[in-house]
């Protein structure tokens, strides 16, 4: 009875069960059905997180690339409000099997490896941008695409980030990109090897930008990756996606050695950048960054893939850039007249 009832009618089962806990459970256990709070970091919690982890925390990592990536995903994680899945291993992803797993091999096809879920190198677009502001030195920003959403399996709805140069350098995300790629050899052009070689590249007319372009090796690489142990120690794996159980482990014990009262989790951070741009932007932006479904789905689909707000400069309480974004939201970015119209 108890199968069929929960087969053929799951809503009525669910409303059953849920009528006992909030009634004869309650009261015999005297269960406490009160909210819990939920905490929200500012950019003023960030600040005082990452400082503590730079210039106080005492803590041990396996290796020193582990420490660097810390911070670059929470501030990934403040600059576009993401869940969890949409950064790194999720448990109960089965990461040998599901996300590595070489396939045709049995078929005697060339092995072919699958692509992470997590955050991967061709995710992420770094790009030297003339400056909007005559006799300024060119800008590098990133146009990050987050695609593994909530509900992706339902409806794909990539959302596309921008992030900028910061002058505090502790915040700024284009830092903590280039020393990984750098780390990685992840450059498609041998010769940049430093941040000099970059901004003395020279931007010609009439192009705006220049696509610092990946090895299609790194393409599929995540970014963050997990540790494993090695014969001399521990080594950051060259495919392997960080685990969140890392990564709570890491925030938590940061959480203890700054003082915090409260769970130092993922979503302390987003519930801060939905509070820094709610009431900011329009109500259909807030749902874009926040991948909120919105009731009216009608202007949902005239909104741009690239997010045409400063969510960086909401979540740090700083003047917008202006000038960049509407540059980085426009088709004419990467338009080059020079393109070749026919096949040769």
């Amino acid at each position: 009875m108890f199968l069929t009832t929960l087969i053929t009618r799951p809503e009525e089962w669910l409303t059953e069960v849920l009528y006992y806990i909030v009634g004869p459970l309650k009261e015999k256990y005297r269960l406490d059905m009160s909210v819990r709070s939920k905490p929200v970091m500012g950019v003023d919690d960030l600040l005082l997180v990452l400082t503590h982890h730079w210039a106080k925390l005492k803590s041990v990592f396996p290796n020193e690339r582990q420490r660097v990536q810390l911070p670059r995903i929470l501030l990934f994680a403040a600059y576009t409000a993401s869940r969890p899945g949409e950064l790194w291993k999720e448990p109960w992803d089965d990461l040998e099997n599901s996300d590595y797993d070489e396939i045709g091999a049995d078929r005697g096809k060339e092995k072919e490896t699958k692509r992470s879920k997590a955050v991967c190198y061709e995710d992420i677009c770094l790009m030297l941008l003339r400056n909007p502001t005559p006799g300024e030195r060119h800008v590098l920003d990133i146009e990050s695409t987050l695609a593994h959403h909530k509900g992706v399996d339902r409806k794909l709805k990539p959302t596309t980030f921008l992030f900028r140069e910061e002058d505090d350098p502790i915040f700024c995300p284009i830092t903590h990109i280039l020393t990984l790629a750098f780390v990685d050899h992840a450059f498609e052009a041998p010769s940049l090897r430093s941040v000099e070689q970059i901004f003395g590249l020279r931007i010609l007319k009439p192009v705006n930008c220049i696509q610092l372009h990946w090895k299609e090796s790194m393409k599929k690489i995540p970014v963050f990756r997990q540790a494993v142990r090695a014969a001399n120690g521990f080594k950051t794996s060259p495919n392997k996606a960080l685990r969140y159980s890392t990564f709570d482990h890491y925030l938590e014990r940061l959480r203890y050695a700054t003082g915090f009262e409260e769970k130092l989790a993922s979503y302390c951070v987003r519930r801060g950048t939905g509070n820094a741009v709610d009431g900011t932007a329009t109500k259909a932006v807030r749902d874009q960054v926040m991948r909120h479904n919105s009731n009216s789905n009608i202007f949902q689909a005239y909104l741009n893939q690239r997010v045409k707000f400063d969510v960086q400069a909401a979540f740090l309480e700083c003047p917008s850039a202006d000038g960049l974004l509407r540059a980085f939201a426009h088709m004419s970015l990467t338009c080059d007249p020079r393109a070749p119209t026919s096949v040769p």
